[in-house]
């Protein structure tokens, strides 16, 4: 019985997939009190720190434009440290 090339390639990378997804640990987050901003990080203060000033400066682009809160979608800050083998 001869395996369809297709399916053989479509099997491998489902494997590649799924080996993917078991190493991915869940990240560590924070969310901000106005909970318009989640923080993903390596470490809590850092991730309260960057809360503390996307609120700051929202209040302040806010108060500059004269206009209301109205947003309603969070927004995702995603914290890495910079690593040496990677360029930036």
């Amino acid at each position: 019985m001869k395996i369809p090339r297709q399916l053989l390639v479509s099997a491998g990378w489902l494997c590649v997939f799924l080996a993917h997804a078991a190493r991915a640990a869940p990240r560590e987050r924070s969310i901000s009190p106005s909970r318009q901003f989640i923080i993903y990080g390596p470490d809590m203060p850092l991730r309260g720190a960057m809360g503390d000033l996307a609120e700051r400066t929202k209040g302040n682009l806010l108060r500059i434009l004269q206009r209301r809160d109205e947003w309603e979608t969070p927004i995702i800050l995603n914290l890495q440290f910079a690593q040496a083998n990677l360029p930036e």
